[in-house]
C-alpha cells in the first residue's frame, strides 16, 4: 500500500511476561563462558530454515568461529555492514569506510553526516544507503560517491533494512517502510511509544518494533495484524532480531535477553547467563551473535549456550557499535566505538566479489582525472585538475564525463554522464588542453553540458606496455 497510512489494530490477550535475571559472573578461570537455560514450560520442537537441516547444524557446530582480521578505523564507529560481494563498510561519527572483506584493507573512505547507530546497509551489490537525519542518501562502490538522495518527513532515529526494503523510525509519529529500489514510500505503522529498536524479517513478512517502556509489537505486513509482547517493563528495548522467515525473534531489554517463536506464539528460550546486550544479529536458524555487557557473544538456542567469540579480540563493556553477519557466508563483524572493527569466519575467508563495472564507463584499467571546467572557445576546452589528480598526457585520447543531478519523483539523483570525446593537446601546469573531436551532448534538461565551473572528469587508456624485442 503506496503512501497510505495503515492503521495496525493491536491483537488482544497475547502478552508475554518475562521476569528479571542477574548478572552474568564468569566462573574463575573460565575461558568461555557457557550456560543452559531453564527450558520454557511451552518447549517446542526446533524451528530450522529449509537448509538449516540437523546434519548441517550438527557440522556447523563443529566449526568455532574464528578471528579473521582485525582494522583500526577513524574513532566513533557506528556501524557496521558486509555487502553480498563481501565487502565491508564501517560507519563512522561523520565518515563512511569501505574495506576488503578478506582482508580488512581500506579501499575507499567518504565524509558522511552525523547520524545514528546501524544507519548503513547494502541496498544492491554496489550501492550503500544512509540513513541521515533528514534524508536517504545513496552511495556508489567501490569509491562511495555519492549518487542520490531522499528526503525524509521527519528526524530519523533508527532503521532496519532488509532485501528491498528499508523501515526508518523517527523522533515522533509512525515508523516509514520504503522501497529501496524506487524510495517511494510503501507503508505506514502508527506507534504508541517512542521507537528503540527496528528489525524487519528478511522475507519482508514482519516488522518488529522495540519500544522505550521494555515492550514490542511484531506486524505482519501483508494482513495488517499486530500482536504485543512484554520484554521487560520499564526498561527500553536494545537489540531485535528476525529469522529470515520472521518466525523467530530475539530481544533484550537491560538483564533479559530472549527469543519468542511468534508462529507458536510461545515464549522459547531465555538465556539466564547473558545481560546488557546492545546488538544482535540471527546466524541461522539456531544461532544468534550478540554484543554488549558481556562482549561479543554467539548464543545457542537449542541449550541455551552463550560462548565468547573473543578470540584474542576484546570488545570492551557495552562499547559494541555495530554488528552485522553474513549469514550463507558464515561471517561475523563487529564494531567497537573506539573505532576498531574484527571480522570473525568459520574455516578459510571467501574472497571479496568483483563489483559491477561503474556506469560512468571508468575501469580499473583506465585513469581518471577530476576538474571543472575553466573555458570553452569553439572546439577547445579548457579543464583545471583538481589538486593531487592524475592528468593525462598530450596526445592522450580522453573521454568526457559531466556531473549532473537530476530529482526524479522524491529521489534527487548524482550520475555522471558522458557528453564529449576529444584528444589532449597540451597540458600547463595544472590546466589541460582538450580539442573536441565531435559533439557535445546537451544535459537531460536541455542545458549546456560545458560551462564555466562544471565539474567534469576525464578517463582515458593508459599506455600499451613496450614489448620486448
Amino acid at each position: 500500500m503506496k503512501g497510505t497510512t495503515a492503521r495496525l489494530a493491536l491483537a488482544s490477550g497475547i502478552l508475554l511476561a518475562t521476569g528479571s535475571c542477574g548478572p552474568v559472573v564468569p566462573p574463575p578461570g573460565a575461558a568461555a563462558p557457557a550456560a543452559s537455560a531453564a527450558p520454557t514450560a511451552s518447549a517446542t520442537p526446533s524451528a530450522t530454515a529449509p537448509d538449516q537441516t540437523p546434519a548441517a547444524a550438527t557440522a556447523r557446530k563443529q566449526r568455532h568461529l574464528r578471528l579473521a582480521w582485525t582494522a583500526q578505523t577513524r574513532p566513533f564507529n557506528k556501524g557496521v555492514a558486509i555487502a553480498p560481494t563481501g565487502h565491508v563498510a564501517v560507519l563512522g561519527s561523520r565518515s563512511l569506510s569501505l574495506h576488503d572483506g578478506r582482508s580488512g584493507a581500506l579501499l575507499g573512505e567518504a565524509d558522511v553526516c552525523f547520524t545514528f547507530d546501524d544507519a548503513f546497509a547494502f541496498v544492491t551489490e554496489d550501492t550503500g544507503a544512509l540513513v541521515c537525519e533528514d534524508a536517504v542518501r545513496l552511495y556508489a562502490l567501490p569509491d562511495l560517491d555519492y549518487r542520490g538522495l531522499r528526503k525524509l518527513p521527519g528526524r530519523a532515529r533508527v532503521a532496519s533494512f532488509a532485501p528491498g526494503l528499508a523501515a526508518i523510525g523517527f523522533a515522533t509519529g509512525p515508523v516509514r517502510i520504503y522501497d529501496t529500489s524506487s524510495w517511494e514510500e510503501r507503508q505506514v505503522v502508527d506507534v504508541d511509544q517512542r521507537v528503540t529498536a527496528l528489525a524487519l524479517s528478511g522475507d519482508g513478512s514482519r516488522l518488529a518494533l522495540g519500544l522505550e517502556q521494555g515492550e514490542l509489537v511484531v506486524h505482519h505486513l501483508a494482513d495488517q495484524t499486530a500482536r504485543r509482547i512484554s520484554v521487560k517493563r520499564g526498561l527500553e528495548v536494545a537489540a531485535l532480531t528476525l529469522t529470515t522467515d520472521g518466525l523467530l525473534l530475539f530481544a533484550a531489554a537491560g538483564p533479559l535477553a530472549a527469543v519468542w517463536d511468534l508462529g507458536a506464539q510461545t515464549l522459547r528460550r531465555r538465556f539466564r547467563t547473558v545481560a546488557d546486550v546492545h546488538r544482535a544479529r540471527w546466524l541461522g536458524a539456531g544461532e544468534i551473535a550478540s554484543a554488549g555487557g558481556d562482549g561479543l557473544l554467539l548464543l545457542g538456542l537449542a541449550e541455551g549456550s552463550a560462548r565468547s567469540l573473543g578470540g584474542g579480540w576484546s570488545l570492551g563493556a557495552g562499547t559494541a557499535a555495530g554488528l552485522a553477519v553474513a549469514v550463507e557466508r558464515q561471517v561475523v563483524c563487529a564494531a567497537e566505538r573506539e573505532g576498531e572493527v574484527a571480522c570473525f569466519s568459520r574455516g578459510k575467508l571467501p574472497p571479496t566479489g568483483q563489483l559491477p563495472v561503474s556506469a560512468s564507463g571508468a575501469t580499473a584499467a583506465g585513469r581518471t582525472m577530476a576538474g571543472r571546467v575553466v573555458v570553452l572557445e569553439g572546439s577547445r576546452l579548457q579543464v583545471r585538475a583538481l589538486a593531487s589528480s592524475a592528468v593525462p598526457a598530450a596526445s592522450r585520447d580522453v573521454t568526457i564525463l559531466r556531473y549532473t543531478e537530476a530529482q526524479v519523483g522524491p529521489v534527487r539523483t548524482a550520475r555522471w554522464l558522458e557528453v564529449a570525446a576529444g584528444r589532449v593537446i597540451k597540458v600547463k601546469k595544472d590546466i589541460v588542453h582538450v580539442r573536441l573531436t565531435g559533439d557535445v551532448k546537451a544535459l537531460p534538461n536541455g542545458k549546456d553540458a560545458l560551462v564555466y565551473d562544471a565539474a567534469l572528469r576525464l578517463l582515458w587508456s593508459p599506455p600499451e606496455p613496450a614489448k620486448a624485442d
